[in-house]
C-alpha cells in the first residue's frame, strides 16, 4: 500500500517500482542466459537433474531473452535506440536525483536517494529497487493527518 500526493507523483513512484524489478530480472536474465551458453551441456544437465521445474524456468527465461535480443539488434542499427535510451536514461536519471536530492528531510529520503546515485553504476538493478521502494510512512511527512 502507498499514498502519493497526486496521481502524477502516485504513477511515477509505480513505474519505478515495477521497472527496477524489470531491471533485476533481466539482469538475472542475461545471467542466466550467459551461463547456459558459455558453460554448455554441463550446466545444462547439472540444472536438469536438480529439478525439472527448475530447468523449465531457465529454458523461459533463456527463450524470453533470445527474443527479447533479437528484437533488439533489429532495431538497434536503425535507430541508434541505444544512444538514444541511454542519454534519456541518464536524464531522468540525473533530474530524479537532484529533485530527490533537494527535497530530502527523512532518513528514508536521504537512503533513496543515496540508493539512487548507487544504481547509476548498479547494473544488477538492486539500487534502483531499494531506492524505489525506500519511502517513509505518510504520516512523516504529513504529520497532522
Amino acid at each position: 500500500m502507498g499514498a502519493a500526493k497526486d496521481a502524477a507523483t502516485c504513477a511515477s513512484i509505480t513505474f519505478d517500482q515495477v521497472a527496477s524489478v524489470g531491471q533485476i530480472a533481466l539482469f538475472v536474465g542475461t545471467t542466466v542466459a550467459t551461463l547456459g551458453t558459455s558453460t554448455g551441456a554441463t550446466a545444462a544437465a547439472n540444472t536438469a537433474a536438480r529439478t525439472a521445474q527448475t530447468a523449465g524456468k531457465i529454458a523461459r527465461i533463456k527463450q524470453q531473452f533470445a527474443t527479447m535480443k533479437s528484437a533488439y539488434k533489429a532495431i538497434k542499427n536503425t535507430t541508434k535506440l541505444e544512444a538514444v535510451a541511454t542519454a534519456a536514461g541518464a536524464i531522468k536519471q540525473g533530474a530524479d536525483i537532484s529533485r530527490d536530492l533537494e527535497t530530502a528531510v527523512t532518513p528514508e529520503d536521504m537512503a533513496r536517494v543515496a540508493a539512487m546515485i548507487a544504481a547509476i553504476a548498479d547494473p544488477t538493478g538492486v539500487s534502483a529497487t531499494a531506492a524505489a521502494y525506500t519511502y517513509p510512512q505518510c504520516s512523516k511527512y504529513f504529520p497532522n493527518r
